[in-house]
């Protein structure tokens, strides 16, 4: 009689686990193949924005074409697209000194820019600026015959205090808000507010990031404690140049007329502003750039020194530093000179 053996084919426990691992490693795979940031359904869902994104740019060419056609600048172009009430927003990007740079326009959801050749795109230039933070307020008043008020407000961080002329000796041996100090002048009758850097300014004009456009007081401001007045406190905080460059150009020319303008090239960032003499004058503005800054003294042109290792020189050779003479503080020249200097940071 024969006898029958069965053999049993089971998977193990071990196989089993190796098996989950696998099967969990290729799930992985997949998810990730599929909705990661490289994903497949990530790619899909760019394409299609990409592909709406063009569609609503062409339409939106050829909607402003004939507006474009008809208009002899962006400043033109943007009082025709103004009133046109199928637009969200119609806005000028202008660089520091006030020149407009682009439009930015947006329609349903699409943000579009224009720049100065009438070319439109997504995306939106970085237009040369200089940083600046406004990190106080100085208001006074007249309280009376012989008394008066000031308030200071700091920004960061964030504080109001009002001192009265009454009690003054509460400051009389200065008050200290980090980046400036603030002092009564016994002899004269003054307020004082003294700067703690060379980066701090005072203006009277508010500053949002565009310290071109308004007149800017260096080191010391005072006025008698009577007088109405409210200064803000402004910080430049785009850093000076460190390494040896080439910083700038300086240029002038007498126009006729009694008056004369300079032409000032910074190379980093890249800058290039014209200025009218009288314009300056009459505006008594003070025009900051990154290691110097232009300004007028009766009827002179002066270059201040806002980097203490600046030099400047009459010819752009960089390689025989004989030839380049120091700024200690600053140089000045009659307006209607013309004149080129070139200027360059020379490590002592």
């Amino acid at each position: 009689m024969k006898k029958c053996i069965y053999k049993e084919n089971a998977i193990t426990l071990i196989a089993l686990v190796i098996t989950i691992i696998i099967l969990l490693i290729l799930a992985g795979i997949t998810i990730s193949m599929s909705l990661g940031e490289n994903g497949i359904i990530t790619q899909a869902n760019n394409a299609k924005k990409s592909t709406q994104e063009s569609q609503e740019k062409e339409n939106f060419s050829l909607e402003i074409s004939e507006y474009m056609m008809e208009s002899t600048s962006l400043d033109d172009l943007y009082n025709k697209l103004i009133d046109n009430t199928s637009y969200k927003k119609v806005k000028k990007i202008t660089d520091p000194n006030g020149t407009t740079q682009q439009l930015e326009v947006s329609k349903n959801s699409y943000t579009f820019y224009i720049d100065n050749n009438m070319n439109i795109s997504s995306q939106k230039n970085n237009t040369p600026s200089i940083t600046s933070r406004t990190i106080a307020k100085i208001e006074t008043k007249s309280t009376g015959t012989y008394d008066a008020s000031i308030t200071v407000t700091t920004y960061n961080p964030e504080t109001s205090e009002d001192i009265i002329y009454t009690s003054i000796s509460n400051i009389s041996n200065k008050r200290d808000y980090n980046y400036f100090e603030l002092y009564y002048n016994t002899s004269s009758c003054h307020w004082a507010i003294s700067s703690k850097n060379n980066n701090v300014y005072f203006c009277d004009s508010y500053i949002d990031n565009n310290i071109f456009q308004y007149p800017l007081l260096q080191n010391e401001v005072s006025w008698h404690f009577q007088i109405e007045k409210t200064i803000y406190i402004v910080i430049n905080e785009l850093p000076i140049t460190t390494s040896e460059e080439m910083v700038g150009k300086i240029e002038t020319i007498s126009t006729g007329d009694n008056d004369a303008e300079i032409k000032i090239t910074q190379y980093n960032p890249n800058t290039e502003y014209s200025l009218s003499f009288w314009e300056l004058y009459r505006n008594n503005k003070i025009h900051l750039f990154k290691d110097f800054y232009i300004s007028y003294y009766s009827t002179y042109w002066i270059i201040t020194n806002n980097n203490p290792n600046l030099y400047y020189s009459t010819e752009s050779d960089t390689t025989d530093k004989t030839k380049w003479i120091k700024i200690d503080n600053n140089i000045s020249f009659d307006y209607r000179s013309n004149i080129c200097y070139y200027l360059m940071v020379i490590n002592d």
